[in-house]
């Protein structure tokens, strides 16, 4: 009877426990991360991956997949086509490239992935 007893408390804890986590999460979803605009772009960081690191005027960095590398004549330009595809334009030591990103990113600087 004393197990059966027990049995029900730790049954009806697990259950509050639970309901109480889902609430928190539900919570946590309220406060989407919102990417900054593009013309708030302060560092950049390709990796070999075919993605890019963009650090952003408040320090959280968002990772990008990169679409397309051109070479380019001209640099240090920020654009945004009409598709939403972001395209950074920077020197490198021996050549200027044109780096088009996609409109908006998979991952935030947490490494956790980004929502819409």
């Amino acid at each position: 009877m004393m197990g059966a007893f027990k049995f029900i408390i730790c049954f009806f804890i697990f259950i509050l426990l639970s309901i109480g986590i889902a609430f928190s999460n539900e919570k946590k979803d309220d406060k989407k991360i919102e990417v900054p605009s593009p013309m708030e772009i302060r560092d950049y960081h390709p990796l070999a991956n075919g993605t890019l690191i963009i650090e952003y005027a408040n320090e959280r960095e968002f990772l990008y997949r990169i679409v397309k590398i051109k070479p380019r004549p001209e640099c240090n330009q920020v654009k945004v086509d009409d598709d939403g595809k972001i395209i950074i334009i920077t020197q490198a030591p021996s050549q200027t490239y044109e780096y088009i990103l996609e409109p908006v990113p998979f991952m935030v600087s947490e490494w956790i992935r980004y929502e819409k």
